[in-house]
């Protein structure tokens, strides 16, 4: 009888059930750093490939045959086609953002090609959570010309 009864005071203290609750209570704050971690590493590659296609097109104006003149078309085209490229889902009409170069600066030969409100929507529903449904990123390259005479 008292074995009995001590098997039963060990049973109340038993603790199979508090791993279930310390998960319950973890689990949450996992989540939040797996969302960010997501967000914040595409948002990263997203800055990064614009950044190079900013760079791809202000290269492309620096050695062309003649000066770039303001917002040229082809230095757009280059640029929207750089963006389109690495990300394989888009079409050149998609990509929604102002992409602008200068003409050549007469004293230091420099050109820039800038691209403006290009719109990065976190792929997570914790960044609409928290308001950023959409950012707007701007990149911008200079490149001096290279073809002057």
């Amino acid at each position: 009888m008292m074995q009995h009864l001590v098997r039963r005071v060990r049973a109340l203290r038993d603790e199979r059930g508090a791993a279930l609750v310390e998960f319950a209570l973890v689990v949450p704050f996992l989540m939040v750093i797996m969302c960010a971690t997501i967000d914040f590493g595409l948002a990263v590659y997203t800055v990064n490939n614009l950044t190079g296609a900013v760079r791809e097109g202000a290269r492309f104006a620096a050695v062309m045959p003649l000066p770039p003149g303001v917002n040229d078309g082809q230095i757009k085209t280059r640029v929207v086609s750089a963006i389109v490229d690495v990300n394989s889902g888009l079409t050149p009409t998609q990509v929604r953002a102002l992409v602008t170069n200068t003409a050549m600066d007469p004293l230091t030969g420099d050109i820039t090609v800038s691209i403006t409100g290009y719109p990065y929507r976190p792929f997570t529903p914790l960044a609409s959570l928290l308001g950023f449904s959409t950012i707007a990123v701007n990149r911008r390259a200079i490149f001096r010309y290279e073809r002057s005479s």
